[in-house]
């Protein structure tokens, strides 16, 4: 792998010309890929010129390019590139693709910084970002109307651009239409390529022996009958749109003797609190949760700091390698009176060693329990592997009881990092990092490429 810098030539024919050490091994007619977009090209030597050997992002030789080359791929000149020869074929690269919901206000580049911030990344991948939705498609020419990331001014910019090589979804209210076709124009090199539902999810890991013991009973709330039968059993419940996370539209149900209270969160971060009889509760569940694709689920009876529940968020992710990473693990004490952990509904942030001993106390082997939660994600990333999809990032939360006992909540294929970012910045920037360099290695530009002695093109 060398890094380079096109430079367009007032030229007409499909031409590159390389160093002359460079272009002496390589064949004099190649085929020369970027993102989807390939031709065949002629190479050509340039007779003075001088490379230094320690090439890199920041030294990188300047490649010649015909304008029709240019034209035809779509190649941005200002940017610096990662090429790579392999099987008769030149690659320029990579060429990663955000697919991103249909919201217009995204697609402007003071919207897009956040974005931007994972971007300091750059000059260990480089290549061309593009941000892109549905209706930005062009399927008869193949191209996309979109934005694309320019290192030298940080910003992103409109134009058109070819098809990527690699898309990390950032979105999932897109066509799923135009995801399969994505998906197989790349050859599955769609990641996060679809969100489970929480019943979906439910179906797909209690299928799995090896999982079970972690899911608290949970139905399909599509009948009262399931209520009342889940209220006699446990007492306490907690009914779940299917289609939400971080906490939206949850209730949490307590039965009172004959009566039951209710803990109502989906109007705002602070519940409503209702103490109602059978009769009123029926109507109340009937009304607002059979056949509104919720789940019911039995609320265990979790360890608490202070009195107050806590769970426990691991981000897993994809690496270089390919294989899954745990990234980081937080967990999330509820506010004052509150009954959800999400720090942007009132939830604080605090290390694992921290919580476990204000849980358990100063004698808790964290460590036993960091290894036990973290074998406990692989086995769950194991069987979404084994699932139909392709996914390389969760944000996995857990929650543990008082005897030590590790529950799954639910798996959220867009995470946030809001605790990270204040606990600790430096692994807050790497875990937005990781599946960029997941992207770049399933392009064939990752680590491997990166790590290979320049010597073998120079």
């Amino acid at each position: 792998m060398i890094w380079i810098k096109v430079i367009k030539q007032d030229i007409s024919d499909d031409t590159i010309y390389l160093p002359k050490k460079v272009a002496e091994k390589l064949p004099k007619e190649v085929t020369l890929q970027f993102g989807l977009k390939e031709i065949k090209v002629n190479l050509c030597e340039i007779e003075k010129s001088s490379i230094d050997k320690k090439n890199s992002f920041e030294d990188s030789i300047e490649v010649l390019c015909g304008k029709d080359i240019i034209q035809k791929l779509y190649i941005k000149e200002s940017l610096i590139y990662q090429m790579i020869y392999k099987d008769e074929t030149l690659y320029i690269g990579p060429v990663i693709g955000l697919l991103l919901g249909e919201q217009s206000y995204y697609y402007h580049n003071r919207n897009m910084q956040g974005f931007t911030r994972g971007m300091d990344i750059y000059n260990e991948i480089g290549g061309l970002f593009i941000a892109f939705k549905d209706i930005s498609i062009d399927w008869n020419s193949m191209v996309i109307n979109g934005l694309y990331y320019d290192n030298e001014v940080m910003e992103w910019r409109y134009g058109t651009l070819p098809f990527p090589s690699v898309v990390f979804r950032r979105a999932f209210y897109t066509s799923q239409k135009v995801v399969d076709e994505l998906k197989r124009l790349t050859g599955n090199r769609v990641f996060n390529s679809t969100r489970f539902d929480k019943w979906e999810m439910h179906k797909i890991l209690e299928r799995h022996k090896n999982f079970q013991e972690y899911l608290p009973e949970t139905k399909e709330l599509i009948d009262i009958k399931f209520f009342h039968n889940f209220m006699n059993k446990y007492s306490d419940v907690i009914l779940k749109p299917a289609g939400l996370s971080r906490g939206r539209g949850i209730c949490f149900v307590h039965r009172i003797n004959d009566n039951f209270g209710i803990y109502d969160y989906r109007i705002s971060d602070n519940p409503r609190f209702y103490i109602v009889d059978k009769t009123s509760a029926d109507e109340f569940i009937e009304n607002n949760f059979i056949q509104k694709n919720y789940i019911i689920q039995e609320q265990v009876k979790l360890a608490t700091i202070n009195g107050a529940p806590f769970d426990i968020r691991i981000v897993i992710g994809k690496n270089e390698d390919k294989r899954w990473r745990c990234r980081g693990i937080e967990c999330r004490k509820a506010g004052a009176k509150n009954k959800i952990t999400n720090i942007s509904r009132g939830g604080q942030a605090l290390s694992i060693n921290n919580a476990m001993r204000l849980a358990f106390g100063p004698c808790i082997d964290t460590n036993k329990i960091r290894n036990e939660l973290i074998s406990v994600a692989l086995k769950f990333c194991e069987i979404m592997d084994n699932s139909g999809e392709h996914f390389a990032e969760f944000g996995l939360d857990f929650a543990i009881d008082p005897n030590k006992h590790y529950w799954f909540i639910e798996a959220n294929v867009r995470p946030v990092f809001r605790g990270f970012k204040h606990m600790d910045y430096e692994n807050y920037l790497h875990i937005r990092h990781m599946p960029l360099l997941y992207a770049a290695s399933l392009a064939g530009f990752g680590k491997g490429a990166r790590d290979s002695e320049p010597k073998a093109m120079l």
